[in-house]
C-alpha cells in the first residue's frame, strides 16, 4: 500500500470511527503517519474484534470425533443468535475451561442439537455447558445478538 493510500484510509478510519476535528484527531493522525516512517512508533488499527453473537449455556447434545470438523447448531438457535452457517466461531466450556474455534453447520431446526465435531470432541464432551461466541471485525463497537437457552437447549430469552 502506498503512503497515499496508507493517508487515505486514515482519512476514512478517522470518519468512521467519529473523531472530531480536535486534538484528539491531530493525535492519532500523527501517530498514524509517524508509523508509517518510523517503527517506533506501533502501527494504528482501525478495525478491532468485537463480539457480534453468543449462544450461552448450551448443553452438548452429541460429540464425533470421527466426523472431519466443526460444530452442529441448531438453525433456529443460529438464527436468533445471529451466528451464520459456515462462520468461525469460539467455543468455550463452562465445564472444563477448553476453548476452541471452529465452524458453524446448521442443524434440524427446533431439536437443541449441539454437536462438537472432529478433533475438538476430545476437549469437549457431551453433557458439557458451552457458550458458542460469534465475532466481527468493526471499526466501530457493535450491540451483539446473545441468547440464552435452557437444559434442553431451547431458547429462553436474548441477554
Amino acid at each position: 500500500m502506498s503512503y497515499k493510500d496508507q493517508q487515505n484510509l486514515l482519512d476514512l478510519m478517522l470518519q468512521n470511527t467519529n473523531i472530531n476535528a480536535s486534538k484528539n484527531e491531530s493525535d492519532v493522525a500523527a501517530h498514524f503517519k509517524n508509523s508509517l516512517t518510523d517503527s517506533s512508533h506501533p502501527p494504528v488499527v482501525g478495525m478491532r474484534w468485537f463480539m457480534s453473537s453468543k449462544i450461552h449455556k448450551a448443553t452438548v447434545t452429541e460429540a464425533d470425533v470421527s466426523y472431519i470438523g466443526s460444530i452442529t447448531i441448531d438453525e433456529l438457535l443460529m438464527e436468533k443468535s445471529g451466528i451464520l452457517p459456515g462462520e468461525k466461531v469460539m467455543i468455550v466450556s463452562n465445564t472444563n475451561g477448553a476453548r476452541l474455534e471452529t465452524y458453524t453447520i446448521p442443524g434440524k431446526r427446533e431439536s437443541g442439537t449441539i454437536c462438537i465435531n472432529g478433533a475438538a470432541a476430545h476437549l469437549i464432551k457431551v453433557g458439557h455447558e458451552i457458550i458458542i461466541i460469534g465475532f466481527q471485525l468493526s471499526a466501530k463497537t457493535l450491540e451483539p445478538k446473545a441468547i440464552l437457552v435452557d437444559e434442553n437447549n431451547q431458547f429462553v430469552r436474548y441477554l
